[in-house]
């Protein structure tokens, strides 16, 4: 019986040697995965940055459309504002702040993310949706996107390979 005891009290639990390999293990797993869960998070913000971009180009298409009249949308780098963004447009100088405001659209990119070429930041569109055609690609570590903007204001979202 009391055989029985000790046999069912050995059973119960854990050696440490046992838990140390199995943290280990486990400690190796992350140091495998975590490289390319960052990567993957770099990706998707990359991706999701090329996503907004296109949106609001198609919306400031939308807008001038709506409005019949000028839109423009500015990335915001290197300090750009509402009212220099709305310098773009023909006829700012008939325009208050309000209506520069509703005229324009300022879009701020992830900060994980870079421009390749940044002289395109600011697309007009004309009252009946057209613009000078342009590209605009976005850099993230090894990824890029570019953003094809046409004349008559079709956009067009490309992969590209890694950024140089």
């Amino acid at each position: 019986m009391k055989q029985a005891l000790c046999s069912a009290h050995k059973i119960r639990g854990f050696t440490l040697i046992e838990l140390m390999v199995t943290l280990t293990v486990l400690a190796i797993i992350t140091m495998i995965a975590t490289p390319s869960l960052a990567s993957a998070l770099e990706n998707q913000k990359l991706k999701q940055a090329a996503l907004e971009l296109k949106i609001a180009l198609q919306q400031a298409r939308s807008q001038a459309l709506l409005t019949s009249s000028e839109h423009a949308l500015c990335l915001d780098v290197a300090g750009m504002t509402q009212a220099s963004c709305a310098q773009a447009l023909q006829h700012v100088q008939n325009l208050n702040s309000l209506q520069q405001n509703n005229k324009t659209t300022l879009l701020a990119l992830d900060s994980k993310v870079s421009l390749k070429n940044a002289s395109a930041t600011v697309f007009v569109f004309s009252p009946q949706g057209y613009t000078i055609e342009q590209s605009i690609t976005l850099c993230a570590g090894a990824r890029s996107y570019t953003i094809q903007v046409y004349m008559p204001g079709h956009v067009e979202m490309l992969q590209g390979n890694a950024c140089s």
